[in-house]
C-alpha cells in the first residue's frame, strides 16, 4: 500500500512525497525490486540522477531479469551523460525483452551519439522491422543515410514518414535538406517552408532554409 501510494504521488507530480512513501515501503520490504525501480523514477523526476541510478541498480541486483529497471537505468546513465553505460543498459533490456521497441530505439540512438553508425543503423532497422511506423527511428535513419551521402535512400525514408504523418517537422526538414543535395530546389523549398509553418522558426529549419537559399543564389 505504501509503495502504490508512492507511485500515485509520483504520477500526480508530488515527487518528494513519492520518495518518502516508497522508501517507507522499502523499509518494510528491502527486497521489493519494483519499489526500488519506482523510487528511481521519482528521484529522476526530482533531478537526482545519481540517486536514481543507485535505485535502479539495486532493483537489478535483486531481480537481474527485470527489464524495466534495465531500461530505466539506461535513461539514468543517459541523464548522467555516460552514454556507453546507457547503451549497455538498453542492450541488456533488449536481450531480456527482444520486442521492446522503446529499448531498441534508445539503444540505436545511443549508438548514434557514440558515433557507432553501423550498429545505429542496424538497431534502427530492427526497430522498423518491429514497428514500421516508428517515425523517429525512420527520421534518424534518414539523417544517417543523408550524412553518408545516400541522399536518394534518405529521401525514401523521409517520404515514408510523411506518408503516415504529413506534419512531421523532423521528416520535412530531413526531406528538404536531402532534396537540396540532389538539386531539387523547388521541392526542397516547399518542404522546408512547410516545416517552418508547422514548427516555427527553430534553428534546424532556419539553417536548412539558409543553406537552400545559398544554393539557389538568393
Amino acid at each position: 500500500a505504501l509503495h502504490f501510494l508512492g507511485v500515485i504521488a509520483h504520477q500526480v507530480e508530488r515527487h518528494e512525497a513519492a520518495v518518502d512513501l516508497i522508501k517507507a515501503a522499502i523499509a518494510f520490504a528491502p527486497e521489493y525490486h519494483q519499489a526500488f525501480n519506482n523510487l528511481g523514477n521519482a528521484l529522476t523526476a526530482l533531478g537526482r540522477h545519481e540517486d536514481a541510478v543507485a535505485a535502479y541498480e539495486r532493483a537489478i541486483e535483486i531481480a537481474p531479469r527485470y527489464d524495466e529497471a534495465h531500461f530505466n537505468l539506461g535513461i539514468g546513465y543517459r541523464n548522467l551523460r555516460d552514454f556507453e553505460k546507457s547503451r549497455a543498459s538498453f542492450g541488456e533490456c533488449t536481450r531480456l525483452a527482444s520486442r521492446r521497441v522503446d529499448a531498441r530505439y534508445e539503444h540505436a540512438y545511443m549508438s548514434e551519439v557514440l558515433g557507432d553508425r553501423v550498429n545505429a543503423q542496424i538497431s534502427y532497422r530492427v526497430v522498423l522491422d518491429i514497428d514500421p511506423k516508428h517515425a523517429m527511428a525512420r527520421v534518424n535513419l534518414g539523417h544517417m543515410l543523408s550524412a553518408m551521402g545516400k541522399f536518394e535512400l534518405a529521401i525514401d525514408e523521409f517520404r515514408t514518414v510523411l506518408a503516415n504523418n504529413p506534419d512531421h517537422v523532423g521528416a520535412l526538414n530531413g526531406l528538404g535538406a536531402s532534396l537540396k543535395r540532389c538539386g531539387q530546389f523547388e521541392e526542397a523549398l516547399e518542404a522546408l517552408q512547410r516545416a517552418l509553418e508547422l514548427g516555427g522558426p527553430n534553428t534546424e529549419t532556419q539553417n536548412n532554409l539558409a543553406s537552400l537559399y545559398q544554393s539557389m543564389g538568393d
